[in-house]
């Protein structure tokens, strides 16, 4: 057994959902840039922008319903 399968085995749930969402962001990325579309990310936010024609993504924000109004903004 591989050390990346024990690691997965032996992962919390916590770990898990995080190691998730890092893998939705980097597609999300790549998705953007295979269509020389935009990343961005600023304060801990991540978005892309892959044109008028296809798919923009908000990857797993960390916001509070305090400062989520002026972050989306």
């Amino acid at each position: 057994m591989s050390t990346e399968q024990r690691t997965l085995q032996n992962a919390t749930r916590l770990e898990l959902l995080q190691a998730t969402a890092l893998n939705h962001q980097e597609l999300f990325s790549m998705n953007a840039t295979v269509v020389n579309g935009e990343v961005h990310t600023a304060d801990g936010f991540n978005w892309t922008y892959a044109g008028p024609r296809h798919e923009s993504m908000i990857a797993f924000p960390d916001m509070t319903p305090h400062n989520a109004g002026s972050t989306l903004d």
